[in-house]
């Protein structure tokens, strides 16, 4: 089993509410009530992307209100819902596939769920069930996402599947046996209520979704992929991704290159480390959010950016459309601050974990050890995570023993403590930068580093995403010809002094500012260490 975590946003099945009520959370400010605001209207409207992306501002200052994530999620998860709707390749399976070999899917899911999912009790089939039909109950509510697949549709009969839901709802299911005859029973009265005249379809549709949702009704990243979504995850993990080649970090009220890719768009247009962006795709910088322009600097290959770009040292603004196109794109690049002084610093930047995100590590230690730094500066910010292992093996980088991270789980593999086994390891005065974007294996390397002596962290509190997800090919017939998978949370982690990731990590210097901000600190916590500075805190 291949583990990797979510690295698209928009493949993060999140559950969100249909209702807007009022938060019992206490407001820090009028702009958080305002964004509130915004995101409610919005929902209402049915605007869910301009929604969720109010509710992800709000969440970045105020993460612990759980009803406005409560809202986030479903909006998010019905986005999803949304985008496989649209999907040709998936609509050609509901066209193909028997209601028969759906069920049988459907019950192989829900095996792998009860197996393997992190909490068994909560993966049992009755609440599978339930999990499944709140995805149907989505679907029937939004008839003009289907007609394209099912034509002009019923709305009486659809009220007659919901009100069968309801019941079956009400009937004990014991086991997988049970759980198939129940899901039996709900494509019979799929395809008697005369909800649409196209009853194959119909009906496949009705118990995919039960599919997606038994997955997505468990935790957000617990997911039912489509052959779409698998392939784009793939080449993900593999480091290939859409995009003009940009990396952008917030800079007061525009946003800051932090990195061009070697052979993108953004490359062949001249754009430069330390460039300002004023705008992208005509929308001022400060009312873009960094999801937003994460999607936006990733969409897909072939598609136009319309950037607005102030040269470094520049007063003038540049108007700039440049193609995106697949690139391979490195997780870890490095550079030496000051190289002529006596005191050089090495700066290295993980993007995210892949498969070669360690050896990509280890070659930059060694590049910047070569030409002599005195110390490490280590930039996760904006890090969303991703190869589990990989995280490990970096943090062996550091470490020659001591606990990296307990885990917890049904999957012996990942119910064990993880310890370092590495040899030779960096012994220069690191610190380490993260921001509320930091998150998962991010939050495993800074956490076991910082926990073992080994940094100092500097900015803001992490997301605090504490859990392990294995990718699980679905290689059962006739499906083993499409290249999809389950996504599923196998363990909690828990740091090495037994605490979980879910608050976040706390930094030892906090940072109130953006980026630059967390920069220069961060090189004032690595030049006090090398005794060019006088501690604060003595």
């Amino acid at each position: 089993m291949s583990l990797r975590l979510p690295l698209i946003p928009m493949i993060l099945a999140l559950v969100v509410s249909l209702f807007a009520s009022t938060s019992l959370f206490a407001f820090d400010s009028e702009e958080d009530l305002r964004l509130l605001e915004k995101a409610r209207k919005s929902e209402a409207s049915g605007s869910y992307s301009r929604a969720a992306n109010f509710y992800a501002e709000y969440l970045r200052k105020n993460r612990d209100d759980l009803e406005v994530r409560d809202s986030f999620n479903r909006i998010s998860r019905i986005q999803q819902q949304q985008v496989r709707l649209q999907d040709e390749q998936y609509r050609k399976i509901v066209v193909a596939l028997r209601p028969s070999q759906v069920i049988d899917l459907c019950i192989y899911i829900a095996e792998v769920l009860g197996s393997n999912y992190v909490e068994a009790d909560r993966a049992r089939p009755e609440i599978l069930f339930h999990h499944a039909t709140e995805e149907v109950l989505l679907l029937l509510r939004t008839p003009k996402l289907l007609t394209p697949i099912l034509g002009t549709l019923n709305p009486e009969a659809a009220k007659a599947i919901e009100q069968r839901i309801l019941q079956l709802r009400k009937q004990p299911i014991q086991n997988l046996a049970e759980l198939r005859e129940t899901i039996i029973e709900l494509a019979g009265e799929v395809r008697n209520s005369g909800w649409s005249e196209n009853t194959t379809r119909a009906c496949n549709i009705i118990i995919l979704e039960c599919a997606h949702g038994a997955c997505h009704g468990l935790d957000q990243f617990t997911l039912l992929f489509t052959p779409s979504q698998k392939v784009a995850i793939d080449s993900a993990s593999a480091g290939r991704q859409s995009g003009i080649g940009l990396s952008l970090l917030p800079s007061g009220s525009y946003y800051e290159v932090s990195r061009i890719i070697s052979g993108s768009t953004a490359e062949e247009a001249g754009l430069l480390k330390g460039d300002l962006v004023i705008s992208l795709q005509g929308i001022p910088a400060a009312m873009i959010s960094p999801a937003q322009v994460h999607a936006v600097l990733t969409i897909q290959a072939g598609q136009e950016i319309e950037l607005q770009v102030q040269p470094q040292g520049m007063s003038t603004i540049t108007d700039l459309k440049l193609r995106s196109r697949m690139l391979l794109i490195p997780s870890v690049d490095w550079e030496v601050l000051n190289p002529m002084n006596a005191d050089p610093i090495g700066i290295v930047r993980i993007s995210s974990f892949r498969s070669t995100t360690t050896n990509e590590f280890r070659e930059a230690l060694a590049r910047l050890q070569t030409l002599g730094i005195r110390g490490l500066l280590l930039d996760l910010r904006g890090n969303p995570g991703g190869a589990f292992k990989s995280a490990l093996s970096s943090a062996d980088l550091f470490l020659e023993g001591g606990t990296i991270v307990h885990a917890e789980g049904q999957v012996k593999e990942f119910n064990k403590s993880f310890t370092s086994n590495g040899q030779n390891p960096f012994l220069l005065p690191t610190v380490i930068m993260v921001d509320e974007d930091t998150a998962s294996s991010a939050e495993i390397l800074a956490g076991a580093l910082q926990l073992n002596g080994k940094a100092k962290i500097v900015g803001n509190r992490t997301r605090g995403k504490g859990s392990v997800q294995c990718l699980i090919p679905i290689d059962k017939a006739p499906w083993d010809k499409l290249p999809g998978g389950v996504q599923l949370t196998v363990a909690k982690l828990r740091l090495p002094t037994g605490q979980t990731f879910e608050r976040g990590l706390s930094p030892d210097v906090k940072v109130e500012g953006d980026a630059n901000a967390v920069y220069t600190a961060a090189k004032l916590e690595l030049l006090r260490q090398l005794g060019k500075m006088n501690d604060p805190n003595p």
